[in-house]
């Protein structure tokens, strides 16, 4: 591929109301490979945002992200923003900043402290997190009565994506690349801890039948569930007690 002059190819994409442009992703933390996209995030002036795009030039795929002062804004004030963005936001690489704008978040990101008030926020999405997944949970029980293939992969990834996301936030576990949530979370948890060994059979690392998958992510619901019980509201406790009361009842 050849390569790229990341200032002219912002230049392209720069129009009225665009304040500023960042390179961000792999291509900014200097750990691109052949098959990364170059990753363009346009800050506006409007919360009025054009939709994200992807173009092919010069053999490079370039996603164009747009964030507006709103959404700019939850990158600092909302957990599940905050984990993903503060280390990419430090290792952004401003294209176009005549205002100065991608400074001033950096400064704010270099200065971020995971304080009790976010938190507590963190604990909120958590709850609200673990009862959204127990439409997934059941089916996963109803896919393991059925063995219905389309209710256990629809159970699975609830069971394993959804779970680890629930501990990734709750845990305000910090990271710069999608690619790293799963090491960065089974470190924090223990590479020899249950929760790891359940998660890697949710997911399919450890080679199992989709049936022992699915068995092993309701297995990682319980153990999330016990785990975090004492961050859930009453409310959501007792939906989240329940279900893990059906999954002891049928896995025994």
């Amino acid at each position: 591929m050849s390569s790229v002059n990341f200032a002219l190819l912002a230049e392209r994409f720069c129009e009225p109301g665009v304040q500023a442009i960042a390179l961000m992703g792999s291509h900014a933390r200097g750990d691109a490979g052949p098959f990364s996209d170059i990753d363009l995030v346009r800050f506006w002036s409007t919360n009025d945002l054009p939709q994200t795009a992807t173009h092919l030039i010069a053999d490079h795929f370039v996603v164009i992200t747009n964030e507006g002062p709103q959404t700019a804004e939850t990158w600092f004030t909302e957990p599940h923003k905050v984990v993903k963005s503060i280390r990419s936001v430090l290792d952004a690489q401003p294209l176009c900043d005549p205002k100065g704008l991608i400074a001033t978040f950096q400064q704010r990101a270099a200065s971020f402290v995971w304080d009790e008030q976010m938190q507590q926020r963190a604990n909120e999405y958590a709850s609200i997190q673990m009862v959204g997944w127990i439409e997934e949970a059941q089916k996963a029980l109803e896919g393991l009565k059925r063995n219905d293939v389309g209710r256990l992969l629809n159970g699975k990834h609830g069971l394993s994506w959804g779970l680890l996301d629930v501990v990734f936030v709750q845990r305000g576990i910090m990271i710069g690349s999608d690619n790293t949530i799963y090491e960065a979370v089974t470190s924090a948890m223990g590479q020899a801890s249950q929760w790891t060994r359940l998660s890697r059979q949710a997911f399919g690392i450890d080679r199992l039948s989709l049936i022992d998958e699915v068995k092993a992510g309701l297995e990682l619901y319980i153990l999330t569930a016990q785990m975090l019980d004492h961050i859930f509201t009453a409310q959501d406790r007792v939906m989240i007690r329940e279900v893990v009361r059906r999954i002891k009842g049928e896995l025994g």
